[in-house]
């Protein structure tokens, strides 16, 4: 019995698949008048994603096979009353009229939903490099021989404990124009002084993505932490043996080594740029005059969804929402390993 679910709103189906090289060639099937794919299928019951490799192999080509990394895994959703209620307008009292395509066309001739991907993608870009970066430097520092090194890591990864209406509510006080801790600091630096951070449009969605910095960098530090710790420390005697210097060491060495977790720290840290929401909705209130300019993809799909119970457009802007988060409706795609 193949591990299968569905209901009226979604499908679980677990699958694998395998990657089978030989002579630099990968091998793909091609059932009849479909494209080409990897040899894989369902995951029976009691059997291990190895098992189900080795099984489908057998069976499609009669050859046994051993099973060496793991590449990736994807979780892929299917909203299927999602995508149904995207065709319909709903009305009062649960009633709902079917409009085709008009929710779509309505969106794409939006330019409110141009205006909150634009948002979105500029908040991914305010946040995503350096909190990566920032990460990876704290991860390089926590991983020397140090005095305290576990307290450290505790501070760093604090912010992520806790609950986000209170990150937001001392960020406001710190983001204060008239007594906030930030804009004395800048009055003592005789810096400009008097910045509007969350009210005004030019700096609100800046001021959210400092937030999200604070809170993200402590957790990417400690996922690039663990892919430091697993690099053997003979690579790194053996270039201080050849002369190489710590910046040789950190290019040659430490950057190509951490390179998986790097990856899939990006990877995951752009996902959760695209999907931000809460600390936009607790920052920035609605009657805020920066609220325009701060507005992202997620954000508006729960004013049209729960505000303004437009759930027919909604519906639409979800699906939107899981193709800009990938190529095909992907919600979350996790790499770990590497190629070989």
């Amino acid at each position: 019995m193949d591990i299968l679910f569905k209901n009226d709103d979604f499908v679980f189906s677990y699958r694998v698949g395998g990657i089978l090289k030989h002579n630099g060639k990968i091998l793909l099937q091609r059932p009849k008048k479909d494209d080409y794919a990897i040899i894989g299928g369902h995951v029976a019951a009691m059997e291990t994603s190895m098992e189900t490799l080795k099984r489908e192999f057998e069976e499609e080509l009669h050859a046994k096979i051993e099973v060496d990394n793991l590449l990736a895994i994807g979780e892929i959703y299917f909203p299927c009353r999602t995508v149904y209620m995207s065709f319909f307008k709903s009305g009062a009292f649960g009633k709902w009229t079917f409009v085709g395509l008009d929710n779509y066309v309505t969106m794409f001739q939006s330019a409110g939903f141009w205006t909150v991907t634009k948002n979105t993608l500029l908040f991914m870009l305010l946040t995503v490099p350096v909190t990566v970066i920032l990460g990876l430097l704290i991860a390089v520092l926590l991983n020397q021989s140090i005095n305290g090194k576990t307290v450290f890591r505790a501070i760093y990864f604090l912010p992520m404990v806790v609950a986000p209406a209170a990150v937001a509510m001392v960020w406001k006080w710190l983001f204060n124009a008239e007594y906030g801790i930030i804009n004395i600091v800048l009055g003592a630096l005789h810096l400009p002084s008097k910045i509007q951070w969350i009210s005004d449009p030019k700096t609100a969605l800046l001021a959210c993505a400092i937030v999200t910095i604070w809170s993200s960098v402590g957790y990417d530090a400690i996922l690039l932490l663990s892919g430091l710790q697993s690099i053997s420390k003979s690579y790194y005697e053996a270039a201080r043996i050849d002369g190489a210097n710590s910046f040789q060491q950190f290019k040659s060495i430490t950057i190509p080594l951490v390179s998986p977790t790097l990856f899939f720290v990006l990877m995951m840290r752009v996902m959760a740029s695209l999907k931000v929401f809460d600390i936009v909705y607790m920052m920035i209130e609605k009657t805020n005059p920066a609220i325009r300019s701060c507005e992202t993809i997620l954000y508006n799909f729960y004013q049209e969804t729960f505000v303004k119970n437009n759930k027919g457009y909604g519906s639409a802007e979800h699906i939107k929402a899981l193709q800009t988060l990938g190529p095909t409706p992907i919600h979350r795609r996790s790499f770990i390993g590497h190629f070989v």
